[in-house]
């Protein structure tokens, strides 16, 4: 599937008026535009879209069990992985490599095809940003997730949000599967409100395991003991490095 619509076929699709909710052009992207045709093409894919205007993703596109022999490595690294069948590609990697992969989305995807799952879009929906970009983040995240999964990608839903008000994106994800979690800036330790909204995303959406890419803070691991959460974790793009488990150019 190709981005690119025309101009007159952005303007008939009803999703499309969130749009206006994005703002900023990160790194001179036009993300309105970008939005606006990702809306059209996943409208013509037959993706539904909720009331608050996010895609709900059909159940049957989300992995359900993770084999044990699994690896998790980010987008950009495609290359590196020693067997793309059995490895999990995540977007947890700094904002200015993500906007790369939007620039040339379906180049990405072909790239991308064979893997075992896709961990979610992670544009950056940081707690002490203004709220409209937390809002926009977590909005192209969910149409990048959708997207994927459309052509034919299996995709893992990504847990990460900002404040309370961003959690409308929960609706659309199915309960009791596996969800992804990247822990980088978590490790520092959580503030009171953040293990709060930690525990929230978890009770709504009950997932079967949790896939931990980096390192598990203390609180992070309490919190999903306490839930009975089973959870993996997989080492760092720079820890497979250290320890020679990919194939580094």
């Amino acid at each position: 599937m190709k981005i690119q619509e025309q101009k007159s076929h952005i303007q008939q699709s009803p999703s499309t008026q969130l749009a206006s909710r994005i703002n900023t052009t990160p790194l001179r992207f036009d993300l309105r535009g970008f939005a606006a045709r990702l809306c059209c093409r996943l409208e013509r894919s037959g993706i539904k879209f909720g009331n608050d205007g996010f895609p709900i993703i059909p159940q049957i596109f989300f992995t359900s069990s993770i084999p044990p022999d699994a690896l998790m490595y980010p987008c950009s690294k495609v290359s590196q992985t020693p067997d793309l069948s059995r490895t999990i590609l995540c977007c947890f990697e700094n904002d200015r490599v993500l906007i790369g992969h939007l620039k040339r989305l379906d180049e990405r995807i072909k790239k991308w095809r064979g893997c075992l799952a896709f961990a979610g879009f992670d544009l950056s929906p940081c707690m002490n940003r203004p709220l409209i970009e937390q809002q926009q983040n977590m909005w192209i995240n969910a149409l990048v997730t959708a997207y994927v999964a459309a052509s034919g990608i299996p995709v893992i839903a990504n847990l990460r949000s900002g404040v309370n008000s961003t959690l409308e994106f929960l609706a659309s994800l199915p309960i009791g599967f596996p969800v992804a979690i990247g822990s980088h800036g978590s490790t520092r330790g959580l503030s009171k409100n953040e293990m709060d909204l930690f525990r929230l995303k978890l009770g709504l959406t009950m997932p079967s395991e949790a896939l931990v890419y980096g390192p598990v803070g203390f609180q992070s691991r309490g919190i999903l003991e306490n839930a009975g959460i089973p959870t993996r974790r997989f080492p760092d793009y720079r820890a497979i490095c250290k320890s020679g488990m990919g194939k580094v150019a």
